[in-house]
Formats: structure tokens, C-alpha cells, sequence
């Protein structure tokens, strides 16, 4: 399978849970089995005999470390060097195997002093190329310093971007965690949390971070956003234009929309072609082809240009290419009045609803539909400063 999708140009990314086991792991059967007596019996973290991963109650708890106390997780004793070895060396062969990267569960739950050191180590020793990211909720400079992740699971620009753009329909109760507040935020605050998200990391980081919008351990984005389709477009433009790695959740492609887990790990309806959103399915096809057929939305610089009226653009440049997007998340149609200052720039508008090629030229004003956004590829770079207006 990996032969077959590197031929294709697609990478293979495995998700590493390093810091838990499944209670069938043949190591803690072991333990079962022999008690004290077993080799592994520092493999995990137990307090006393005999051990109970299944009769269990208030009276008599699990009597070992167990992820969030559920007895089929034990918790691996990382900080035991045999342990350590054998998850390196795990690491090391999926890498000889050929896959490109890990996604890492629950790193901040090892805190073993020079764990994630190693693990790096192990694998760019392996592939210097090979991307890793953890699942961090919150800000991750630490583990962003370059002797652990590539990446961490962007959960802030996911909350920010549901925020603002399902703003109009939000629920702010389907969804609570400690690093992820679901709130309606209005276009000043949403500008002004984006541009302190861009600037928490350097700028490389920034452009490997994995852009979610949701996840199997929180609620759909749809859902949360009142199944408002409207703001999912607006939110996936918003994604697949950003710096950073989209990631798109298996199923929000076609309109798949659950509260929490178990609810969001809803399988794929493979067989139901009713609940196969074709129009969705399409605009997301559409729109990864955007971003692939456009280097400056992929590696460009950034710069916010609005934020305000239920009005938010940005600008994208590299060398060759200048882009602004701009979303109305209003309920009404507005204006935007570009001054080129006399100078005439060809120009080609990428609409949720189609694009077109247009001048742009003294004072030009483009109409922008309620609930929608635009991309406009400016084909020549303008020697003057661009301004523009916004006419609601």
C-alpha cells in the first residue's frame, strides 16, 4: 500500500499512542499471568496484587495506572529504559517500513526527561524529511522548539475559525473543553486572534501546522455551527487558503455532521448515497485544487488587510504572485472598492459561485454575495499600493 501511494505523490502518516496500551498487549498478559514474577512487571505502573482489569467497582478500583482510569488503557512506565527501548525501536521500523511521519496521541502524558528527544532523533534519523505532529490543544512553543514536533494539531485555528465564521447559527453550549471555547466572535476580535495565532510561532512552523477544523475527539464542525452549510463553505475557504497543512476530518467532505465522541467517529457512509452531500463534496474537491494549482496560497506571506462590517480579508504574496481573500459572512450583499491608483492590474476572481477573469483599474468596485467569499488573483504584480473599501 505504501509503494502504491508514493507513487501516487501521498505520504503515510501513522498515529503513535506511546504512552498506553490495549490490556490485550501480550506484555501486560504477562503480568497477568505470572504476577510479580513476570520480567515486564515495571513495563506499567501497578500498586498492588492481584491485578483487576476487568472486576472492577468504587469498593475495588483498577489497582495500576490506566489512561483516564479506564482499565482496558494501561499506562506504559515510560520512564523504564527497556520500555523506551522497545518503543524506539517500534519507531524505527515502521520508518525502515517506509511511512512519512507520526501523528503522536497525548504527548504531555510522557513526561519521561528526554523522551521526545529520542523519538526524533529515531525518526529523522531515519527520514530527515519525515513530518511530525503531536495532538497539543492549546499553545505548544515548548514543543515546537525543533528538538521535539514539526507540528502540533492547529485546535487553535480551528475554535478561532468556528467561531467567526458559524458565528450567525453557533450553539455555544454543543461543546466544551478546556482549550477550545466555542463562542460568537464578530470580525475586529476574530482579526485580531489571527493575527496573535500567526505570530506565536516562527514563520516555518506556521506553514507545517495542521490546520483541523474538527477531529475524532470533538464534535463535527457542521454540527457545532448549527448545520449552517453556509458557514462550513466559509470555514473550509478560510482553511484551504491559510498558511499551514489543511486537514480535512473523513466525512465533513459530504456533509457528515455528530456531536462528541462516540458520535463524531461515525463511520463513513460508503454505502448510503442519500447522505452524500454532492454539492459539498464538490466545493471541497474544487477547492483543494484551488490551493494545489496556486504556490502563492501554499507558501505565500501573510498580511490581514480587513476586519471589520462582518468583513475579513487577507493578503498572500511570494515572488511572482498577489492574492487577496476575502469573505462577507454578512446576510447581505457588499461592495469592494479597490483604488489601483490609475493602474490597470488583470486580474482573475475565484467565487464560491465560479470565477472570471476582471480589470481592475482606477476606482473598480466588485459585488461580493451574502455569505460568501472570494479569491482574487491579482496576474501582475502592482508597482503602487492597493487600497480598498468595503460599501455595505
Amino acid at each position: 500500500m505504501i509503494e502504491k501511494a508514493h507513487k501516487k505523490g501521498i505520504k503515510i502518516i501513522l498515529d503513535a499512542v506511546l504512552n498506553h496500551t490495549g490490556r490485550g498487549f501480550w506484555q501486560f498478559n504477562h503480568i497477568l499471568e505470572n504476577g510479580n514474577k513476570s520480567p515486564y512487571i515495571d513495563w506499567f505502573i501497578v500498586h498492588d496484587w492481584p491485578l483487576r482489569p476487568y472486576s472492577n467497582n468504587e469498593e475495588m478500583p483498577i489497582n495500576y495506572e490506566a489512561w483516564w482510569g479506564y482499565p482496558e488503557l494501561p499506562k506504559l512506565n515510560t520512564n523504564n529504559s527497556f520500555v523506551q527501548d522497545y518503543l524506539f525501536e517500534m519507531t524505527e521500523y515502521w520508518m525502515d517500513f517506509g511511512i512519512d511521519g507520526w501523528r503522536i496521541d497525548v504527548p504531555m502524558e510522557i513526561n519521561a526527561p528526554g523522551f521526545w528527544e529520542k523519538f526524533r532523533k529515531v525518526v529523522k534519523k531515519a527520514n530527515p524529511e519525515a513530518y511530525i505532529v503531536g495532538e497539543v490543544w492549546g499553545e505548544a512553543k515548548e514543543w515546537l522548539a525543533g528538538d521535539r514536533f514539526d507540528a502540533v494539531m492547529n485546535y487553535i485555528f480551528a475554535n478561532n475559525a468556528i467561531n467567526y465564521f458559524g458565528a450567525k447559527t453557533i450553539n455555544i453550549n454543543r461543546f466544551s473543553h478546556d482549550k477550545f471555547k466555542v463562542e460568537a466572535t464578530g470580525s475586529r476580535e476574530f482579526g485580531k486572534r489571527i493575527d496573535e495565532m500567526m505570530k506565536l510561532y516562527d514563520w516555518e512552523i506556521t506553514q507545517s501546522q495542521l490546520n483541523l477544523l474538527d477531529s475524532h475527539d470533538m464534535p463535527r464542525a457542521l454540527w457545532i455551527m448549527g448545520n449552517d452549510k453556509s458557514a462550513l463553505k466559509l470555514l473550509v475557504l478560510f482553511q484551504m487558503t491559510m498558511p499551514g497543512a489543511p486537514c480535512v476530518y473523513y466525512g465533513d467532505e459530504v456533509g457528515l455532521s455528530s456531536a462528541g465522541d462516540p458520535h463524531c467517529r461515525e463511520a463513513y457512509p460508503w454505502g448510503d448515497r442519500k447522505r452524500i452531500d454532492q454539492d459539498l463534496h464538490s466545493f471541497y474537491k474544487k477547492l483543494i485544487s484551488l490551493r494545489n494549482s496556486n504556490s502563492v496560497l501554499r507558501t505565500g506571506t501573510y498580511k490581514t488587510l480587513y476586519s471589520d462590517d462582518d468583513v475579513f480579508a487577507f493578503n498572500r504574496e511570494d515572488d511572482q504572485n498577489s492574492v487577496i481573500v476575502l469573505f462577507n459572512s454578512n446576510q447581505k450583499e457588499i461592495n469592494v472598492v479597490f483604488d489601483t491608483q490609475n493602474e490597470v492590474i488583470e486580474s482573475k476572481l475565484w467565487s464560491i459561485n465560479g470565477e472570471r477573469l476582471i480589470n481592475i483599474e482606477g476606482e473598480n468596485k466588485i459585488q461580493v454575495k451574502a455569505r460568501e467569499g472570494v479569491v482574487i488573483f491579482f496576474l501582475e504584480k502592482f508597482t503602487k499600493p492597493l487600497k480598498f473599501n468595503i460599501l455595505i
